[in-house]
């Protein structure tokens, strides 16, 4: 049995019920999330005085926008973490990476005029809309994917057995 399973085994015998391990995981990352990123803003706010004014301490929109950015990672890797075992999830990333590292070169020969007429479509959909419009826009889709991510992770715990 693998260390992830052990641990679940233990995780399980105790006194909570599998949506409380859930949402103390999911909640346990914002937390960290929020921190962390907080951590590294004041850091770089600080530095700002010492290197060099060149350097700006970020705004709080960078702030949200990093804190978005790694509670979209957290939404999609909780539910592979949790249905897939360590070796398959390890196995399956190495090979992506690879594949990434050898086709992106060709990929991005291939299909740039195409890559590039779509980026310029997106970019001017987006410019219709204001800048406090995208951002309520993206902050509600990130809310639903962690939320939908929460549910699913549920359904696959609740669902396995250890």
């Amino acid at each position: 049995m693998m260390k992830k399973e052990k641990n679940n085994v233990l995780i399980n015998s105790l006194p909570f019920s599998r949506k409380q391990i859930i949402a103390s995981k999911y909640i346990g990352v914002l937390i960290f999330l929020f921190i962390t990123t907080l951590i590294i803003w004041l850091i770089r706010f600080i530095c700002q005085d010492i290197v060099s004014n060149s350097m700006t301490g970020g705004s709080i929109t960078e702030l949200l926008t990093s804190y978005a950015i790694a509670i979209l990672f957290v939404s999609f890797y909780f539910p592979f973490f949790y249905r897939f075992p360590n070796r398959i999830l390890l196995s399956s990333f190495s090979i992506l990476v690879i594949m990434m590292v050898a086709l992106g070169k060709t990929i991005v020969s291939r299909f740039g005029n195409v890559m590039s007429d779509f980026i310029n479509g997106i970019q001017t959909f987006f410019s219709q809309f204001s800048t406090t419009g995208l951002y309520i826009s993206a902050f509600v889709i990130t809310i639903l994917i962690f939320s939908s991510s929460w549910f699913l992770t549920l359904k696959i715990y609740e669902n396995k057995d250890f």
